[in-house]
């Protein structure tokens, strides 16, 4: 067994770039983490912070908070902090770029789920969607959610590699290379970081951290701008019975989310006249929106470009 930490522990040194130094006293049992599941009773509070990355410079980042009935998300670009996707869990704003306009979808939600299954091929799925009720209480049954307790349960090569400051560094290594990795402070149970890689990439194709487990959330966590207050030049949009069910089959394929999750992947991604075109109106327009929210408490946090190492060879 210890052989097989220090193998992990050196893949995981060139795979993630930190310093981690062999624990003296590792943990005698596996770490535990609550099932983070907005509208759940245990925990009933916590905030997830993350990003889903495209390639090494592009993606998208996500932020859920919930305490009780109150909850929050937003699947943003993190380069500027436009939200492609903003919902209070009642109703959701849509950054509809191609059309230079913001959408709004009532009795609805959007979400972010992070979830593990062992029985898969590819267990560690990752969704993001906006979901539309006719009948409000039925939007429970889609409630974002992060299931990391279930890598935990199932992951049978996870062992205790190291430390990461104040935390301790758990791995495990699956088919082709890809790794998971756990960090949990034991002084902090309201806290812990989970990331992935694919392979012999050079970066995390997922990381999300949650904090305040169980903790009194600030008020400002659940921002959300009354939208009778937005300005004229965000266009909002307020479907009516015969343009929502087609926005909606938009949202489902992900049509009306396309162009700005184009423009997130980076110009290198995406070359041409009309995505060029589409980043010069994304500048402009998601300016106008961004600055509408600002006045309203509500704003998304930039994140720095990921630095990157060489793939294991």
């Amino acid at each position: 067994m210890r052989r097989r930490n220090l193998a992990v522990l050196a893949l995981l040194i060139t795979l993630n770039a930190v310093a981690v130094a062999e624990a003296a006293d590792p943990p005698a049992t596996r770490p535990a983490v609550p099932a983070l599941i907005v509208g759940q009773a245990s925990p009933r509070s916590f905030i997830v912070d993350g990003r889903l990355r495209f390639s090494a410079n592009g993606g998208l980042a996500f932020r859920v908070a919930a305490e009780g009935e109150r909850q929050f998300c937003a699947v943003y670009d993190p380069a500027d902090g436009t939200p492609l996707i903003l919902s209070d869990g009642q109703q959701t704003l849509v950054y509809d770029l191609e059309n230079s306009r913001v959408v709004r979808v009532p009795n609805s939600r959007g979400t972010v789920r992070v979830d593990w299954d062992a029985q898969k091929e590819k267990p560690l799925s990752f969704d993001i969607g906006v979901y539309h009720k006719s009948k409000r209480e039925k939007l429970n049954d889609e409630n974002a959610g992060f299931r990391i307790d279930r890598f935990v349960e199932a992951a049978a090569t996870l062992a205790h590699v190291g430390r990461r400051g104040n935390a301790d560094l758990f791995a495990a290594e699956r088919g082709g290379g890809s790794v998971e990795s756990l960090a949990v402070d034991p002084a902090k149970a309201d806290t812990f970081r989970f990331t992935s890689r694919k392979g012999r990439e050079s970066f995390d194709w997922l990381e999300l951290e949650a904090t305040m487990i169980d903790q009194p959330l600030p008020q400002n966590a659940f921002a959300f701008p009354d939208t009778a207050r937005l300005p004229k030049g965000i266009h909002l949009v307020e479907l009516d019975e015969q343009a929502l069910p087609l926005f909606l089959g938009l949202l489902q394929n992900g049509t009306a989310l396309t162009a700005k999750m184009g423009v997130a992947a980076g110009p290198a991604a995406l070359p041409g006249a009309e995505w060029d075109a589409l980043r010069k109106r994304d500048a402009t327009f998601g300016a106008i929106y961004r600055k509408a929210l600002a006045e309203q408490g509500v704003e998304l946090r930039t994140l720095p470009q990921p630095t990157t190492t060489q793939p294991a060879r």
